[in-house]
């Protein structure tokens, strides 16, 4: 199966700019998992990653607790798995034997054959919120109004870092390129990288 939709990339912020701040953002978890595409018709599910390779057989409670989440509808699905262990879900916690892993469903690109990549993101997620029920191994992930609320989630978290997205962003990817709707900080990255900026900013 060939993935239906190319996958949003996120725009790395580099030092000195941030992330945004205004009344247009929205911001999630930079999450340090696997990204998948979730596929859901008839009641089959599929699980597709960014280049197409099927990962249904690795991850089948995942797919069988999305057939739950949407159960009567059929749907495509932007998400990440993620493996949850102590409280924690950093990358290293995801090759990991127990604890908890799940799907975080965080984009609704298509609901009963309609498209809906056009529709706004807020849109998309309260779509996303409405057909959706939480299950052991998938779950819809929050987010946050405020960019400092999701910055202090993602450090109690072990989690990679925070994005933002703009509330009123299509779901648009073409080719490889980010088109910069929705942005990412991954804190060791930046940090590594504002050091060296500051290194050779003139005194």
């Amino acid at each position: 199966m060939e993935l239906p939709y190319n996958l949003m990339r996120l725009k790395e912020v580099e030092p000195p700019d941030v992330l945004p701040v205004d009344e247009n953002q929205e911001y999630e978890i930079k999450w340090n998992g696997w990204r998948m595409a979730v596929i859901i018709s008839l009641g089959k599910v599929t699980l597709l990653s960014r280049n197409g390779t099927d990962y249904t057989d690795r991850f089948q409670e995942v797919a069988d607790d999305m057939r739950s989440a949407v159960s009567g509808h059929r749907a495509v699905i932007d998400g990440e798995i993620i493996r949850e262990k102590a409280g924690r879900h950093d990358l290293k916690t995801l090759h990991q034997r127990g604890g908890r892993l799940m799907l975080c469903a965080f984009d609704l690109l298509e609901l009963d054959g309609e498209p809906l990549v056009d529709e706004p993101w807020h849109v998309r997620r309260a779509e996303l919120e409405g057909v959706s029920e939480p299950q052991p191994h998938a779950e819809l992930p929050p987010y946050f109004d405020d960019q400092m609320d999701a910055i202090d989630y993602a450090i109690e978290h072990g989690d990679e870092g925070v994005v933002s997205k703009r509330r009123d962003s299509r779901y648009r990817q073409i080719g490889n390129a980010p088109n910069g709707d929705w942005r990412k900080m991954k804190f060791e990255t930046y940090e590594r990288k504002l050091r060296k900026y500051n290194q050779r900013k003139p005194k």
